[in-house]
């Protein structure tokens, strides 16, 4: 009866160590012939803009003709913004911290946001010496050691809107989801020079957070660094969800949890390298390594491994996009072209720019969810018939099945084997 016994449990824990964690799908991707000019792809909608979707909300607005700039020179308290979703703050920190007649709104994002920034303009003895600072805010910003520097530096893709009326001053920015490293600027609506009947004007500041990302996604025309590490080609390695392998595995989009601990061990972190080289995409490709590619070509594969997607595809000069809306619509195995909602039952949003050479979208997924592969390429305008730049983007969306499998078999092998002693 007991060797019975003994059996028997030895079967069951036989039988929880050979549970099967989900299958993971391997999608392959075929070259997809180029197509003879970009605009084949039928007549589809324009490339998707962020500023013209989201042109009436308030999301990121800091609006500072909403409450007035104007404090009695005897009140200290510093009243806090109405509207938007920034976080709005009372008190003051940094460069402005004895400056008790400012007023703060905060604004956090990982990319794909607009920012409004409105100060009012010189129309009446409340705003007779107000300034913007930056004079041009968002195209030159200010640093929290008090330099300005162009965004456009520091995040690729920005695109600026300005528009002005009789009473405000509006500036708009696109931010892209391309952030490499944490960040912070400001941009402030300056009535400090202005005194009238007793009172004197106040500071507002926009203080903008950025947060550092991941972009899954190619970029064709990477001008930032190049250190690479070993043998990573021009992949980055990241941690967790998101890791890539060696330039032997790029083929089949980058190597497993394991190839991270290696590179975090032996060499700079994946935080470290995003900044050295100065990009958030997966892949990157400086101009050399593209032209070397252009008899023959260039493949760049992405996996796809977190739930929260931010995609990205830049073409270099000479180049344009195909499909031109690439991520609205995207190429199938086939050469097919299909909207990217027939593949993804999720609300996506897009943003291309004018000269269809940059798109990004943005979508969630469900846990362990791997939708269908596509592709977008890069077409050479003078020669589209040559080999294209080609993005192929496959979902491996895995990083939970550990978690949620591994741990509950590793707790019942446990238990089991106590009872076996």
């Amino acid at each position: 009866m007991r060797v019975g016994h003994f059996s028997f449990v030895r079967l069951l824990l036989l039988q929880s160590l050979l549970v099967q964690r989900l299958p993971v799908q391997k999608q392959q991707q075929s070259s997809i012939p180029a197509r003879k000019h970009p605009e084949e792809e039928g007549g589809g909608p324009s490339p998707q803009n962020a500023l013209a979707q989201v042109a009436n909300q308030m999301k990121g607005t800091c609006d500072f003709s909403r409450a007035p700039l104007n404090v009695s020179c005897s009140e200290n308290e510093i009243v806090a913004l109405p509207g938007g979703e920034g976080a709005m703050v009372s008190g003051t920190t940094g460069s402005t911290a004895n400056d008790e007649r400012a007023r703060h709104c905060v604004q956090f994002t990982k990319g794909f946001d607009v920012l409004t920034f409105v100060c009012p303009k010189r129309s009446s003895e409340d705003y007779s010496g107000v300034e913007i600072r930056p004079m041009s805010c968002f195209e030159t910003v200010r640093r929290t050691d008090g330099t300005n520097q162009q965004l456009s530096e520091v995040l690729k893709g920005v695109q600026l809107e300005n528009r002005d009326t009789d009473l405000l001053s509006i500036r708009r920015v696109f931010i892209p989801p391309t952030i490499y490293q944490n960040f912070i600027f400001e941009c402030s609506c300056d009535n400090s020079l202005t005194f009238w009947k007793n009172k004197m004007g106040a500071r507002g500041i926009m203080r903008v957070h950025l947060r550092r990302n991941i972009l899954f996604g190619c970029d064709f025309d990477h001008t930032g660094g190049v250190e690479y590490a070993g043998g990573l080609g021009g992949e980055l390695p990241m941690a967790d969800e998101a890791s890539v392998g060696s330039a032997e595995d790029r083929s089949a989009g980058g190597g497993s949890a394991d190839d991270w601990a290696f590179w975090r061990n032996a060499g700079p972190s994946a935080e470290e390298l995003a900044e050295k080289n100065k990009t958030a995409f997966t892949n990157f490709y400086p101009p050399g390594e593209v032209s070397l590619a252009k008899e023959k070509g260039l493949v760049c594969d992405v996996k796809i491994t977190k739930r929260e997607v931010y995609l990205g595809l830049v073409c270099p000069p000479g180049y344009e996009m195909y499909p031109s809306n690439c991520f609205e619509r995207v190429l199938q195995k086939d050469g097919s072209i299909v909207r990217v909602n027939e593949l993804l039952k999720h609300d996506v949003s897009f943003h291309a720019d004018g000269n269809r050479r940059m798109s990004f979208a943005t979508f969630t997924l469900n846990r362990n969810e791997n939708p269908q592969g596509f592709s977008c390429m890069c077409l050479n305008v003078q020669a589209p018939e040559a080999p294209p730049l080609q993005a192929n983007f496959a979902f491996h969306n895995y990083e939970s099945a550990g978690v949620r499998f591994g741990l509950p078999c590793a707790l019942v092998a446990l238990v089991l084997l106590a009872l076996c002693l």
